[in-house]
C-alpha cells in the first residue's frame, strides 16, 4: 500500500501518468483558439552541465512569457513539460520542453522570444511548432524520461548512470508546469519570478 514516488519506479510513473492526465486533460481538450505543441531545445550538454542548462532554461521560458503577456498584451494558456533523453554515442544529454500552448499567434510567440534569448545555443530546425493531433495530449504527460529505451543497437536497454544523473538534477524541479489557467482543488505554489495565480506545482519526486 506505500508508494514510494520515485522516477526510478515504473508502477509510480505510471500512477504519475494518471493523475496528470486527469489533473490536465479538461484543459487540453476545452482550449478556445486551437491547441499547438511547441517543442523548445537548447544544445546537448555534458552531464556536469545538467543543472545550470535546466536553471537557463527555466529562466528564458519565464522572460519569454513575460515578453507575451507584457509585451505584446497577448493572453498565454500553456502545459509545459521538461524532458530529457541521453544520446549514449555522444555521452551527452539532450533537455528540452514539450509545451501545449492555446492560440497559433502565442505559440509562434513563444518560439520567437525563446530563439532571441538563446542566439548560441539553439537551432531552428530543432524547434518545432504543429497543430496537437488527438493522443498527443497524453504523450505530453508521461514520464519527464524514459526508464527503458528502444535503440537499434540494443532494444529495452537501461542505462542506470545516465538516468541517475537526470533523475539528481530533476530533483525538486517542476518537470510539468501549467501556466494561465488553474486546476481544481490543486495547491498553489509559485514558480521563482511567477505570479502566484498562474502557476501550479507539479514537483518532480526523483
Amino acid at each position: 500500500g506505500h508508494y514510494c514516488n520515485t522516477g526510478w519506479c515504473i508502477g509510480c510513473n505510471r500512477i504519475r501518468t494518471a493523475q496528470n492526465i486527469h489533473n490536465h486533460n479538461g484543459w487540453i481538450e476545452n482550449v478556445g483558439n486551437g491547441k499547438y505543441l511547441v517543442t523548445l531545445t537548447v544544445e546537448n550538454c555534458k552531464d556536469y552541465e545538467l543543472n545550470d542548462t535546466y536553471d537557463g532554461m527555466q529562466s528564458t521560458f519565464t522572460s519569454a512569457r513575460r515578453s507575451i503577456v507584457r509585451t505584446e498584451k497577448m493572453s498565454f494558456e500553456a502545459l509545459r513539460k521538461l524532458e530529457t533523453t541521453y544520446n549514449w554515442k555522444a555521452e551527452n544529454y539532450h533537455p528540452h520542453y514539450h509545451t501545449i500552448v492555446d492560440g497559433r499567434d502565442q505559440a509562434e510567440a513563444l518560439l520567437y522570444f525563446w530563439m532571441l534569448r538563446n542566439p548560441r545555443k539553439t537551432d531552428r530546425q530543432g524547434q518545432d511548432i504543429k497543430p496537437v493531433t488527438k493522443g498527443a495530449e497524453k504523450e505530453l504527460l508521461k514520464y519527464a524520461c524514459k526508464i527503458i529505451t528502444d535503440t537499434k543497437d540494443e532494444a529495452r536497454s537501461v542505462d542506470p548512470k545516465s538516468l541517475h544523473t537526470i533523475f539528481s538534477a530533476m530533483k525538486g524541479r517542476k518537470t510539468l508546469q501549467p501556466y494561465g489557467y488553474r486546476i481544481k482543488d490543486h495547491p498553489y505554489e509559485a514558480e521563482e519570478g511567477e505570479d502566484a495565480l498562474e502557476t501550479v506545482n507539479t514537483t518532480s519526486s526523483f
